[in-house]
């Protein structure tokens, strides 16, 4: 039997510097955490080979510290005869130029760093002889389709296939990509036991022996979800694959819909509140809470201090890592009231109707600066409503 644990998009070195400094030094130990977690987990299950399909770094710029770090856990790996099999990336392909990282590694990482196809005959712990067949990013831009250069399989011997790669079919992906683009297909026909491939930060599966093991932690608000690899035991007549998560922090999401009985920031705190208790919140989580609706605190009295204060006030209530609210809440206006009046408010809303609005919006003049909202629907409601309600606080306030 041969036991794998296959990972990718590590990233080491990425500073966070659009996050504060509290939040960029989370993400960078998580980081580390993580990447621990998944030695701990290889030696503890005794694995033939570690997999990293990848993106182990985030740049060439990579303090020394980082290395150091990384290199000690690959030796922790050797003391027990645990294989690296290590493909560069598009973020990770000046590697092989750094003398001191390659020239330290020990001797049980084999790196694949060039685009010509390699591949290397290990045996597992039970003596069980197996290949591994890769290439890696020597440059940041491959437009070829590499994987139609790897052998097909014509043996008994399991085979490995290892790729930082796009596959056209996989995320909405194209065939215009410049970092090794290539199709399900042309992995499929090689008959290989199993693909471990890396860029794709989001977990797929493509089929059972093709999957992207996603990124080992979330490293923003668009990789939300547990994160990890991917554990493979390969049989004389089974085969098995299962998500193991690694991540030391989790990015999450939620959506609250605020009420009419909304009228100030006590009533908004106590009303998050009570949406959190239904909640199943871990420590390790940042969560990105949108906050929407229409209520009667108008949104323009919500000043960026209140924000902050609730912010704080519920990562601490809740041993949260960090949090950030969006506040995206509407004043609730008695429109059909302001309809029976008998001043200029009354006779626009009675005779100004949304599609005029609607032109406005449409109309060049209006938001030429910003041609993407044409060909997003979601926005372009957003950008309507917002017109609407200026149109309504400007006649309001007069």
């Amino acid at each position: 039997m041969i036991k794998i644990l296959h990972i990718a998009d590590v990233h080491f070195g990425n500073n966070f510097l659009n996050k504060n400094e509290e939040l960029s030094n989370l993400l960078i130990l998580g980081i580390e955490k993580s990447f621990k977690k998944a030695v701990d987990f290889s030696i503890n299950n005794n694995i033939d080979l570690l997999i990293i399909a990848g993106d182990l770094f985030d740049s060439k710029d990579i303090a020394y510290r980082i290395k150091q770090f990384v290199l000690s856990e690959f030796e922790r790996l050797e003391k027990h005869k645990i294989n690296i099999a290590y493909a560069l990336g598009n973020h990770d392909c000046v590697l092989y130029q750094d003398d001191y990282f390659i020239k330290n590694l020990p001797s049980n990482v084999i790196v694949f760093d060039s685009e010509k196809v390699k591949k290397v005959t290990l045996n597992s712990i039970d003596n069980t002889p197996y290949e591994i067949i890769g290439i890696g990013h020597s440059k940041e831009i491959v437009k070829e389709n590499l994987i139609r250069n790897f052998p097909v399989k014509h043996n008994d011997i399991v085979t490995i296939g290892i790729a930082h790669c796009n596959v056209y079919s996989a995320n909405g992906i194209g065939k215009e990509e410049k970092y090794l683009p290539t199709s399900f297909k042309d992995l499929e026909i090689k008959n290989y036991d199993y693909w471990a491939l890396g860029h794709m930060h989001k977990r797929d599966k493509l089929s059972e022996r093709i999957i992207y093991s996603g990124s080992l932690q979330g490293l923003s608000i668009k990789e939300i979800g547990s994160k990890g690899g991917t554990f493979i035991t390969i049989g004389e007549n089974n085969f098995e694959e299962n998500a193991i998560e690694f991540a030391e922090i989790i990015w999450r999401e939620e959506k609250i819909t605020v009420d009419e009985s909304i009228n100030s920031i006590d009533s908004l705190r106590n009303f998050v509140s009570e949406y959190f208790i239904n909640l199943d919140i871990k420590s390790n989580e940042i969560i990105r809470l949108i906050v929407d609706g229409e209520c009667k605190l108008k949104r323009n009295l919500i000043s960026k201090e209140d924000i902050l204060f609730l912010e704080n006030y519920f990562k601490d209530k809740y041993n949260l890592k960090n949090i950030e609210m969006i506040i995206g809440i509407s004043y609730k206006y008695n429109l059909e009231k302001y309809k029976i009046e008998k001043n200029f408010l009354g006779y626009f809303l009675n005779n100004f109707k949304s599609d005029d609005i609607e032109n406005l919006v449409k109309s060049e003049e209006l938001y030429c600066f910003d041609n993407d909202i044409k060909t997003n629907t979601v926005e372009f409601e957003k950008k309507v409503n917002t017109i609407k309600n200026k149109i309504i606080d400007t006649i309001i306030k007069y």
